[in-house]
């Protein structure tokens, strides 16, 4: 709405209400305000229908006044039409207050004057209150838009006529009855009579004759009849049945002493029947008695006490029968209602609990956390939810989770809460079991991986505040063997037993987890120093050590720990981890049965190893490359082989021995990966050398301890000389001293095969292992190579001298082909050959040399490549 709408609107409702000083009828409020109302939304025509008390529901109206715009000007029109009656498809709307609006003509349904211009458009006021329609105002063609904002600003507006026409209606309803003989004789004044049309019980006055000769507003709007029609009736017309029951001490008792009747049913005129309670009264005026009547409907609050009652009966059969216990408390925490399950839950019986008695079924440890948070949540935020214990006077307890929410009356203030629990000691009873399975190993009950790595991390983030965390894992040494030889129930029983001394062994603050198989760690925190973590890794491995009981006999075991530690500087879950890992790994291959702490040297170690294996599982020819190291025959200068031999170079480590990296190979396990790798690639290089017409030399290649001991080693080496179209003389397989030592009869099996097979045999690294002579006869052997720490220096050198020609004198008797090896000036060769060992190998002669550059050293065939 602009400034000006508004101002005209404060300007027609100040017209209105000035009326109120003097006393206007009916139809000059309605004339006055039909007048406003069409200045408000600019109209060209306007009717003003006054209205007639409500019978049978039929409401009748008749013009009170018509207006038209003639030349910008509002001129009244003495239009006169008879009387009807509102149209049913009005009524109910207008006596809601509701204005209706349309675009059609109304032709039929209002009383109109016959000559009256085209209704093009519409919108009817209606002038009513909470007891009936005093009158409506139809505005027609108006200039303003006809919406629901049009009804939402005329509100003031219609308010303001309503007071207004309501006080001229009663005015003309009490003048009437002033100027009637019964209202003089019932003595009641215009003052008086005002007074008891405000109140909400209907007043009635009634002659000696037992006529009504006085009624309010109330007493009509009970009975639905207009005053009029209720003046000169008895009282007993309303009553019917109950009449007879008062008649005697109500209607002849002349005393004067008040009387009630409570529960009377009083017939309206619509043919409804009303609960009322009734209370008289002698009422004297000008020496005549009169009875005051005052009628008190109670129909609603009898309805509402039965609806009440009913409710709350069904409320606790309904709460009686849900699995919840439930109780109701007031603002002054005293409890008002309980049901059964409360009840079972407490064992406190319902008169125990009302009051504060109930707060003696909240278990005792969570009794004051619980209202505490019951009134903060409450208040805050109008519900409560969280799960505690209850308890029985016996102290037997139950989980239960909660919930409370605010109960509030019809004013919006709280007035106590109502409060469930429901039982979830069973549910929290499997949560747990759940939760026991996911986080411990069920074999041993103790911490699995899962669980053990949120430890883990756990215990890191508190290294600044606590100190230093450590972890040890613990490896069993030879488990394998225990479940091949006495089955997996015996490895299981072994497994028990030693998760139960570990346990024993560290604090009850440590976490003692598996990580499966035979793998266990241990998470140490508050660590104060080093010394004590070997201290408590001797404990471990002592304890371990002592024998294991099962099925009666004695099972013995040890185990290897690996040990790292975190602090301020390094608390990595990821690295610490891995730092014990590879200590562990170190314990293992220095000799098991001991403990080892994680250095730098470790971690080398273990990068070495990682990406060794990462070179063999992905690109071996990215990293790995064959070299061959020339023997020749001192006397001639020629070429006698080629030891195949190998070089690793990566880019992420430097200065790597080949030395450290077949050690690592050879620990790790990888070394099956490794010989694969070697003998494809040579006997590839070989095939190449044969297509390009060469002639090949005797090649030594290097076997390891893993591949001696294979059952079809014979027949793998054949396979290959096959595929490869290499003859089988040229190549020699090399095997140490300390490869034939862990198993001399099954070695000396494979090597017969391999011999028979047409194979060289080599012993490599001669004088540095401990076989014995008896070895050395029975082995089938062609060649000795004489290991390089006796023959460099072996010019200045009197003591190695004699041991090699002692070698190099035994090998002759046995017939067996003497190499030496390590050759680095011309003054040891010219000592070998003086002493009859005439093939050498070393850097005086050659270094080892790529594949190209051997080839080099080679001759061609001259006879055809097949025949080679």
């Amino acid at each position: 709405m602009n400034r000006r709408h508004d101002h005209q609107l404060r300007q027609a409702i100040s017209s209105i209400e000035r009326m109120l000083l003097g006393q206007p009828n009916l139809d000059q409020v309605l004339n006055v305000s039909l007048e406003q109302a069409m200045q408000l939304l600019g109209a060209q025509y306007g009717y003003a229908m006054r209205c007639s008390q409500e019978i049978n529901n039929r409401i009748p109206w008749l013009m009170a006044s018509c207006y038209r715009r003639i030349s910008g000007m509002l001129i009244a029109v003495d239009d006169i039409c008879s009387s009807a009656e509102i149209p049913s498809t009005f009524t109910q709307a207008l006596s809601a207050g509701r204005c209706l609006t349309g675009p059609s003509p109304l032709q039929g349904q209002l009383p109109l004057p016959h000559h009256h211009p085209n209704i093009l458009s519409y919108i009817a006021i209606p002038i009513v209150d909470s007891l009936e329609i005093h009158g409506v105002l139809f505005i027609c063609n108006t200039e303003a838009k006809l919406d629901t904002s049009t009804e939402n600003r005329l509100r003031p507006f219609m308010a303001s006529v309503t007071c207004v026409a309501r006080a001229a209606k009663n005015r003309e309803q009490f003048q009437h009855v002033e100027d009637a003989s019964q209202w003089g004789a019932a003595g009641v004044s215009l003052r008086v009579a005002g007074l008891f049309d405000e109140l909400f019980d209907a007043v009635l006055v009634i002659d000696e004759k037992d006529q009504i000769i006085y009624c309010n507003v109330a007493a009509c709007r009970l009975t639905v009849s207009s005053k009029k029609n209720l003046l000169g009736k008895s009282i007993t017309d309303f009553l019917k049945g109950d009449a007879v029951n008062i008649e005697e001490r109500f209607l002849s008792d002349k005393r004067g002493i008040p009387s009630a009747w409570h529960g009377l049913q009083l017939h309206n005129n619509r043919g409804d029947i009303r609960k009322v309670d009734i209370r008289s009264a002698l009422w004297r005026s000008n020496s005549r008695s009169l009875k005051a009547i005052i009628i008190n409907d109670v129909s609603e609050k009898v309805t509402s006490l039965q609806d009440y009652h009913t409710i709350l009966q069904r409320f606790q059969v309904l709460t009686n029968a849900v699995p919840v216990a439930i109780l109701q408390v007031n603002t002054l925490w005293q409890c008002t209602y309980v049901n059964d399950t409360w009840c079972d839950y407490t064992q406190l019986n319902p008169d125990e609990s009302f009051g504060k008695g109930w707060m003696l079924g909240l278990h005792s440890d969570d009794a004051d956390r619980v209202i505490s948070m019951l009134y903060q949540q409450t208040s805050q935020h109008g519900l409560y939810r969280d799960e505690f214990r209850l308890q029985t006077p016996l102290g037997k307890s139950r989980w239960v989770e909660s919930c409370a929410c605010g109960v509030f009356n019809d004013h919006g203030e709280s007035v106590g809460l109502i409060i469930t629990f429901n039982d979830i000691t069973e549910r929290l009873s499997t949560e747990n079991r759940l939760r026991e399975m996911a986080e411990r190993d069920q074999l041993t009950g103790l911490v699995n991986r899962a669980f053990f790595n949120d430890r883990v991390a756990v215990a890191l983030k508190g290294v600044p505040r606590f100190g230093m965390v450590s972890l040890m894992f613990i490896d069993l040494d030879n488990f394998k063997y225990i479940n091949d030889t006495l089955g997996h129930d015996a490895g299981d029983q072994l497994l028990q037993t030693i998760a139960n001394r570990l346990k024993n062994t560290v604090r009850k603050v440590d976490t003692v987890a598996r990580l499966g198989g035979d793998e266990f760690t241990i998470l140490i925190t508050n660590v104060k120093t080093a010394t004590s973590l070997g201290i408590i890794a001797t404990k471990i491995i002592d304890a371990l050590q002592e024998p294991v009981h099962i099925n009666g006999e004695p099972i013995y075991v040890t185990c290897s720990v690996g040990i790292s530690v975190a602090n301020e500087e390094n608390s990595d879950a990821t690295s610490i981890l891995k730092k014990a890992d590879t200590a562990l790994y170190k314990a293992k291959s220095s000799g098991k049965n001991q403990y080892k702490f994680y250095t730098q040297e470790l971690d080398a170690e273990a990068t070495l190893h990682m990406l060794l294996k990462k070179t063999l599982l992905e690109s071996s020819d990215q990293h790995f490359s064959l070299v061959f190291q020339p023997q020749v025959d001192a006397r001639s200068g020629e070429l006698y082989g080629f030891e195949v031999l190998t070089r690793w170079q990566h880019p992420e480590v430097a200065d790597v021995a080949i030395s450290q990296v077949i050690d690592n190979i050879e620990k790790t396990g990888l070394i099956h990966d490794f010989s694969h790798w070697l003998t494809h690639k040579t006997f590839e290089t070989l095939a190449q050398w044969i297509s390009e017409g060469y002639q090949l030399p005797k090649i030594s290649i290097n076997l390891s301890a893993k591949q001696l001991y294979r059952e079809n080693l014979a027949e793998f080496y054949l396979e290959m000389c096959q595929h490869y179209g290499v003859a089988i003389d040229n190549i020699s397989l090399e095997i140490t001293e300390t490869a034939m030592l862990g198993d001399p009869t099954l070695a000396q099996r494979i090597l017969s095969d391999l011999r028979s097979a047409g194979f060289k045999i080599a012993l490599d690294d001669f004088g540095t292992g401990y076989s014995s002579l008896n070895y050395l006869s029975t082995m089938p052997i062609d060649e000795v190579k004489i290991d390089r720490s006796f023959i460099i220096g072996i010019d200045d050198n009197d003591k190695n001298a004699k041991i090699v020609k002692s070698i190099i004198g035994l090998m002759e008797a046995m017939s067996m082909q003497v190499i030496a090896e390590g050759i680095d000036k011309h003054s040891v060769s010219n000592w070998l050959i003086e002493n009859s060992c005439f093939v050498h190998q070393g850097f005086f002669y050659h270094f080892p040399m790529p594949a190209n550059e051997a080839k080099a050293l080679l001759t061609h065939c001259h006879e055809p490549a097949e025949l080679c």
